[in-house]
C-alpha cells in the first residue's frame, strides 16, 4: 500500500463516458484521489509519468498507441506503479501480453460484480497483489494449461521463503534481497500467485506453508555473498 494516506489513480480510456463514471465512483471514497484522465496512449505516457499514480486503470484499445504498449514502455520505468487493464478484450492472448507485460491486474468491463467491488480491487493491486475477472482467469488458464499442476519454480520459493522470513517488507525490499528489480520480483510471485490460485502475497505464503512448500526451518539464501 503507498505511503500516503490516499491511493493515486489515473484512469486511461478512450471513452468520455468511461473516464466520468470511474471519476464518480472513487471521487467520494477517502482512500482514492483521482489524478488525473488521459484518452489516448500518448497521453498516457505522459500524465504516467508526469503524475506518477500509484494505480493507472488501462484501456487496451486506444487511438495511436495500445494500453498493453504503454504498460510495456512504462513499466520499467515507473516499478512502483501498478497497471490494471480495464477492456473488452477477453481472449488469452490479450490477458497473457498485459501480464508478461507488467500489469497486475485484468479486469472486463463487461464484469459488473468486479467493477462494483473496483475500490477493493484497486486496493489489492496497490498492496502488491494481482486481480484477473474470473472469466478473464480462467482463458488464461486455457493458454497455460496445467499451469495450477506445475510446481512452483525455485525462484519463486525463493521469493515465497523470504515473503514469510520477512512479512512486513515491501516488494522493492525483498528485491533487494534477491538482487533483482522490484518489477522482476512481481513477475516472479505473479506466476506463484496463478500456480497457486491465489491474489496475495499473504495468502500465497499461508498456502505454500499447508502444502509444504516452505517451513520455518528452510534456510534462506545467503544474500551477504551476492
Amino acid at each position: 500500500m503507498p505511503d500516503n494516506d490516499k491511493i493515486r489513480v489515473l484512469i486511461v480510456d478512450d471513452i468520455a463516458e468511461t473516464r466520468e463514471n470511474i471519476r464518480k465512483l472513487l471521487q467520494f471514497d477517502s482512500e482514492f484521489e483521482v489524478a488525473g484522465a488521459a484518452r489516448s496512449g500518448k497521453e498516457a505516457i505522459e500524465l504516467s509519468k508526469e503524475l506518477k499514480p500509484d494505480v493507472v486503470l488501462m484501456d487496451i484499445n486506444m487511438p495511436g498507441m495500445s494500453g498493453i504498449e504503454c504498460v510495456r514502455r512504462l513499466k520499467p520505468q515507473m516499478m512502483e506503479t501498478q497497471f490494471v487493464m480495464l477492456t473488452v478484450y477477453e481472449d488469452p492472448d490479450h490477458i497473457f501480453k498485459a501480464l508478461t507485460c507488467g500489469a497486475s491486474g485484468y479486469l472486463l468491463k463487461d464484469d459488473q460484480a468486479s467493477i462494483r467491488d473496483l475500490q477493493s480491487i484497486i486496493e489489492l493491486v496497490a498492496d502488491d497483489g494481482v486481480y484477473l475477472s474470473p472469466y478473464a482467469y480462467q482463458q488464461l488458464l486455457k493458454r497455460r494449461t496445467g499451469a495450477l499442476a506445475q510446481p512452483l519454480t525455485p525462484r519463486q520459493l525463493e521469493a515465497l521463503s523470504l515473503a514469510a522470513a520477512y512479512p512486513d517488507a515491501s516488494t522493492a525490499g525483498l528485491a533487494i534481497l534477491m538482487n533483482i528489480a522490484p518489477s522482476t520480483l512481481r513477475n516472479i510471485l505473479s506466476g506463484a500467485y496463478l500456480k497457486l490460485n491465489v491474489r496475495t502475497r499473504a495468502t500465497a505464503v499461508a498456502k505454500a506453508r499447508q502444502m509444504g512448500l516452505i517451513t520455518p526451518d528452510v534456510p534462506l539464501p545467503d544474500f551477504k555473498s551476492r
